[in-house]
């Protein structure tokens, strides 16, 4: 996997399948290079076309029905990678100000890039079954009245515990390309450890929890230690 001179991913020898869908939801750095990328999960239950379908709505935007976001790219659970944006640019990621290492940045989507992964996030397990957010057909009753919804069951299989709280688990494909993705980035754009490592939740802790500490505290530090070899 290379990246060209524009900022798009191209695959090489056996990479992933990698799609290509254009947003419009953009905006232009302020700094020459992304400085980081923001890690990010797309919640929701997920399909076969979950991420397909997901990248194709953010191409183009209408104010007064879309909601402000956008990513550069997505990864699904097959380790599809689907770009809608250059690394180049930024996207509608975060949508906030933040610090990176010591420096304060009026709004992290002008220096940084943001990568979607396709997971349901944090599960509620009930007997035997789970269920990702908002996991229950009326969610705004009173907890005692509640009732799951049956067409936000998570596979078995998919539910790991991590802390003490089950999640969503990341599969070995996306994190392969996570890892590639990653690689590419570091190479091309010079990073250190510190700046591949930040979270959406870093940024926004009050509302915000992706990608999770599944992620953050298993995965990515282990991707980490593989592509800077420490």
């Amino acid at each position: 996997m290379i990246l060209d001179t524009h900022g798009w991913l191209v695959p090489t020898d056996s990479d992933p399948t990698i799609v290509r869908y254009t947003t419009v939801r953009t905006n232009s750095l302020a700094t020459i290079y992304p400085i980081g990328v923001v890690w990010h999960w797309t919640g929701g239950k997920g399909n076969s076309k979950f991420s397909e379908n997901l990248s194709r709505s953010i191409a183009n935007y209408n104010p007064q029905k879309d909601r402000a976001a956008s990513w550069n790219a997505l990864i699904a659970k097959d380790g599809t990678i689907y770009q809608s944006a250059s690394f180049h640019v930024g996207t509608w990621h975060v949508g906030r100000p933040g610090t990176i290492g010591s420096q304060r940045w009026a709004s992290i989507n002008r220096v940084t890039i943001g990568i979607e992964l396709e997971n349901a996030g944090r599960l509620l397990k009930v007997d035997s079954k789970f269920y990702c957010w908002p996991f229950y057909v009326n969610p705004t009753v009173a907890e005692k009245k509640r009732l799951m919804d049956p067409s936000l069951e998570i596979q078995m299989e998919r539910a790991i515990m991590h802390g003490g709280v089950y999640f969503d688990n990341y599969t070995a494909k996306q994190i392969e390309s996570a890892k590639l993705i990653l690689a590419v980035l570091v190479n091309r754009f010079k990073w250190k450890p510190e700046v591949c490592i930040l979270e959406h939740s870093k940024f926004d802790p009050e509302r915000k929890e992706d990608p999770g500490p599944l992620w953050s505290e298993k995965i990515l530090p282990s991707l980490i230690a593989e592509i800077f070899q420490t």
